[in-house]
């Protein structure tokens, strides 16, 4: 992690390195969990070995091992001091919006609705932007287009919007993580995106960002979000609803009922 607007605290991995100084690299283990476990600051070619020998530790004990697993002493043993405990910022929601550059010149953010987009959309998206436009992948399912003039910003929404993605940090489809559902899925039950979007566009105070609504077309719940949330899951008989770390708000459920009532009539 290089710092900046758009830092990876939230991103878990094995082994985290982030730089704090010209040549000095923190290394972090295990995060993002609360048991995030911090080794200290490093010169880059120290930081570097230290990383390679957590890897082969890790590789030496299977192929189901992560790095959280390696014990505290076997840490110490690598890294030539005791690990402590360190904290790590969520950060799983996309940057949308316009974010500063380091360049004073600006980028705009733009996140995949759900996590997802159509070959076709993206790209348009693509060949709208024009020759030469950078466009890079971002955190949390997002695209960032760098180097945006004012002139150009309401072109650019435009056609964002017209690719359904998402412009406005706002939007409610943020509150709602979902599995690629049917007809994209064999095992789906549900069609998730079309659901998604009905619910949306009906009632979207219900998704007031306290909350993420995950909608799982089977069992193995793909998509599944951290924190609270209320998932739905398709089966082959309907579809059942449980929440995780909250009640389920009684409208919700009253709503994604009607929406899947409305679904099975209309299914061929």
């Amino acid at each position: 992690d290089g710092g900046g607007v758009l830092g990876l605290s939230g991103v878990p991995a094995d082994v985290k390195l982030e730089a704090v100084a010209r040549d000095g690299w923190l290394v972090d283990v295990g995060g993002p969990a609360a048991d995030l476990r911090r080794l200290g600051c490093f010169g880059a070619a120290e930081a570097a070995s230290i990383t390679l020998a957590i890897l082969e530790a890790v590789a030496g004990q299977g192929k189901a091992a992560r790095a959280r697993d390696l014990c505290d002493a076997a840490l110490a043993a690598i890294a030539g001091r005791a690990p402590t405990a360190a904290s790590s910022l969520s950060t799983s929601r996309p940057p949308v919006g316009r974010l500063p550059l380091a360049n004073a010149g600006w980028a705009w953010g733009f996140a995949l609705a759900y996590g997802q987009i159509e070959g076709a959309a993206l790209q348009a998206f693509a060949a709208a932007l024009g020759e030469g436009r950078a466009l890079r992948l971002a955190r949390g399912r997002g695209l960032i287009v760098l180097d945006v003039d004012e002139g150009e910003e309401a072109r650019l929404l435009a056609a964002a919007r017209k690719a359904g993605l998402v412009t406005d940090a706002r939007d409610r489809r943020l509150s709602i993580a979902v599995c690629a559902g049917r007809p994209a899925c064999a095992s789906a039950h549900l069609a998730t995106r079309r659901l998604a979007d009905a619910l949306v566009a009906r009632r979207p105070a219900l998704l007031d960002g306290s909350f993420t609504l995950h909608l799982s077309g089977c069992g193995k719940h793909c998509a599944r979000p951290p924190g609270p949330c209320v998932t739905l899951t398709g089966t082959a008989g309907g579809a059942t609803l449980h929440a995780a770390g909250m009640p389920i708000p009684s409208e919700l459920e009253v709503q994604l009922r009607a929406l899947l009532e409305e679904q099975a009539r209309q299914a061929p």
